[in-house]
């Protein structure tokens, strides 16, 4: 995991700015994302639709969120009967782990280096996770 030096901040910052100047971007998408309160609230699903949500130690950031297209609408009906929300939120380029600022570490967003995707419930979260990641991969 990557933490961010001062210089690698400022092009945070920079890149953030860059890419909410630009609304086509491919670095964040607006998509429907399945949030769920708590990692307990999993344990209501089958095997295979906890499997959607993946290991913790996979996983960057505070939120239990998955895209809604992965399950199927049983999955769905059981996750909300669980506590959690189908909501618009955002999936974002994340090719390398990072160390965030503190004002952004509990900020409703997970992540994965593996996948190289992260999702965010905010579209400011969604911008900043995405470009520190991206500064810090050196992209």
């Amino acid at each position: 995991m990557y933490h961010l030096t001062d210089q690698q901040y400022q092009e945070m910052l920079a890149r953030a700015e860059q890419i909410k100047a630009d609304f086509r971007t491919n670095y964040v998408q607006r998509i429907q994302l399945l949030w769920m309160p708590d990692s307990e609230s999993l344990s209501a699903f089958d095997k295979d639709a906890t499997e959607v949500f993946g290991h913790p130690s996979e996983w960057d950031g505070d939120a239990w969120l998955a895209p809604a297209s992965k399950f199927l609408m049983p999955d769905l009906d059981t996750g909300m009967n669980a506590g959690g929300k189908l909501i618009w939120g955002y999936e974002f380029y994340y090719p390398t782990a990072v160390e965030l600022p503190w004002e952004l570490r509990e900020n409703n967003w997970r992540a994965s280096e593996k996948l190289r995707t992260g999702y965010a419930v905010r579209w400011n979260t969604a911008v900043y996770v995405c470009s520190a990641s991206v500064v810090c991969a050196g992209e």
